[in-house]
Parts: C-alpha cells; sequence; structure tokens
C-alpha cells in the first residue's frame, strides 16, 4: 500500500501514468505534443489520347518543346518500300508531311514505334511531370488530406500503443513541391513509436490516402493540347527521391 500510495502521489505529480513515465521517463508533463512531418509531391501529365489530331500536337511540340514534328517525319520516314533495287528512293518534304499528315504520321508511327503511341509520347515528352504545385494544386490537396481524418485509422492494437493521435493535417507548401503537415498526440512518443507513426504515414501515402488521392485526376488544356494531370504524393523509382521527415517540433 505505502509503495502504491507513493505511486499516485507520483501519477498526480507529472500528470501520467506510473506505465507511461516508465516507457519515456524523460517525457514532459504537457496535455500534448507536436510533431510535423513533411514529403515531396510532384503533377503528372497524361495526354488526353481522346480525339487525337496529330496537327494539334504538332503545334504543341513547336510552342513547347521547339520541336517540328512535320520535318522529323520528312527526315525519318522510310519510302523504300515497294521499289525496285535501281529505283531511286523519294524524299518528302516537310510541306508534304503537313498536307497529308493522317497518311504520312500512321506509315511512320509503324516504322519508328511499332504503332506504339505511348513510345512516341514518351519519346516527345507527351507525358511528363513537374516538380511544382499551384496553391490551388495544394488546397485540393490539403482539404482532400485533412477531410480524411487520417488520425482516426492509426492501427494503435497492431503496434500495442497506448497514446492517442489527437491531430493529424497538411498545413503548408514549402518551396512549391513539399508538403508539410502537423500532428497533435497526447504524449511525447519513444524512438519506437515514432518510427510506427512515420511507417503509417508513409503507408498512407504510397497505399492509402495517397492511391485514392492520385486517381482523381483533372483535366487541364496547354497549347491546344489536352492532358490529364495528377498529383503523386508518392513513388518509388525517378527524381526528385521520395521521402518523409518526421520530427518532433
Amino acid at each position: 500500500m505505502k509503495h502504491l500510495k507513493k505511486y499516485k502521489i507520483f501519477e498526480a505529480e507529472i500528470k501520467r501514468t506510473f506505465d507511461e513515465w516508465l516507457k519515456n521517463p524523460k517525457a514532459s508533463k504537457k496535455d500534448s505534443f507536436d510533431y510535423q512531418f513533411e514529403f515531396p509531391v510532384k503533377k503528372v501529365f497524361n495526354i488526353d489520347e481522346s480525339n487525337l489530331d496529330i496537327d494539334n500536337i504538332a503545334d504543341y511540340l513547336k510552342k513547347e518543346r521547339g520541336c517540328n514534328l512535320y520535318r522529323d517525319i520528312a527526315n525519318e520516314i522510310d519510302l523504300s518500300s515497294g521499289l525496285d533495287e535501281d529505283e531511286e528512293i523519294p524524299t518528302i518534304s516537310e510541306e508534304e508531311v503537313k498536307s497529308n499528315i493522317d497518311q504520312y504520321f500512321d506509315t511512320w508511327l509503324a516504322q519508328e514505334y511499332n504503332n506504339d503511341m505511348a513510345k512516341f509520347f514518351r519519346m516527345y515528352d507527351l507525358d511528363f511531370e513537374e516538380d511544382h504545385l499551384s496553391e490551388e494544386n495544394f488546397e485540393d490537396l490539403k482539404d482532400n488530406f485533412n477531410e480524411s481524418h487520417l488520425e482516426n485509422y492509426y492501427t494503435y492494437r497492431e503496434y500495442n500503443h497506448d497514446f492517442k493521435i489527437l491531430s493529424l493535417e497538411v498545413t503548408k507548401l514549402k518551396n512549391g513541391n513539399k508538403i508539410v503537415g502537423e500532428i497533435k498526440i497526447d504524449r511525447e512518443l519513444t524512438d519506437d513509436e515514432m518510427e510506427s507513426v512515420e511507417d503509417y504515414l508513409v503507408g498512407q501515402c504510397s497505399d492509402g490516402w495517397g492511391e485514392g488521392f492520385e486517381q482523381s485526376q483533372e483535366k487541364e488544356k496547354i497549347k491546344g493540347l489536352n492532358f490529364y494531370v495528377s498529383i503523386k504524393p508518392w513513388w518509388s523509382d525517378g527524381y526528385p527521391e521520395w521521402y518523409l521527415n518526421f520530427n518532433q517540433k
């Protein structure tokens, strides 16, 4: 009984149970503890293949990439098929390609890319990424993340933890491509507990909230060409390298 009374007095003084104190004796006695997380995002553009107009693509490539698609086709297309060995292979002008683009494009696509439009898109950077979000993009991401209330889905039992995540939300965009957020927890975490919360955040970015958010594509028109646009909150390769920082503030 004497020891029990001492523990009760101890608990009253530090405002934590004795078990909590044993887990993390250096924790202070605040009502909540603030942690901060940060991870990069990027914007992914995929060309809308419905009702493609090759002239629109050529115009976009000239304005955005400084590339002349008609000239490339004129220089690269092989018109030797069906000719005798002694016949001279005809040449074709850029203007003629432009006048008959559908015919020449199909022939060129078959020769250069085996009729694979995806290879053509990649070669001419028509499927591309940007390492920057607009404020509107960020506000959409922030609202989607915060309205998901991810603090409610942390699996305490799986980790055998007794702390409580009070709130988990995105707060700001840093340098145009880094998401910053805050987590409030009812007590200070040990290193192992911080690692488990970090694992949870990575899982939400890569497989939970992040997967659903990435699939909510929007359409965007650039120089007359339509693209499907999505925000990637996680990736396993490519530039920039993905990371997640999680630290006490």
